[in-house]
């Protein structure tokens, strides 16, 4: 009867977050979690984690100021420059032997990859 009853609380309990560790890199990505191989049709991946993923950033305050030569010996200065938003390219991704949590859906069928992890 208890184990009937534990089986029946794990079963309703969330899946506890793991940790993987890549052993290919996007976009044929490869991560191991313990015994378990997980391939590109296992995972579902955050997209800041991924090549080429892009934002749009608002910047408060932002004044450049710059001094502009050229060739001829003529010098342009330009006294202030404020920029207001910009667009954030991130050009790198998840690397062979990078660490990564893990959540399982409900039907254990599939794992998000939350983000990366370090040891500190």
């Amino acid at each position: 009867m208890l184990k009937i009853i534990r089986e029946q609380g794990a079963y309703h309990n969330p899946p506890p977050i793991q940790i993987g560790e890549v052993i290919s890199p996007p976009p044929n990505i490869k991560i191991r979690v313990g015994d378990l191989q997980l391939d590109r049709d296992d995972v579902l991946i955050a997209d800041y984690l991924l090549a080429d993923y892009a934002r749009q950033i608002e910047l408060k305050n932002v004044t450049l100021q710059s001094t502009l030569s050229t060739v001829a010996e003529h010098t342009h200065t330009i006294d202030s420059f404020q920029i207001n938003q910009a667009n954030l390219k991130l050009k790198d991704t998840l690397k062979t032997g990078d660490l990564v949590a893990l959540l399982a859906t409900a039907d254990r069928q599939t794992f998000i990859v939350l983000c990366k992890v370090v040891k500190t």
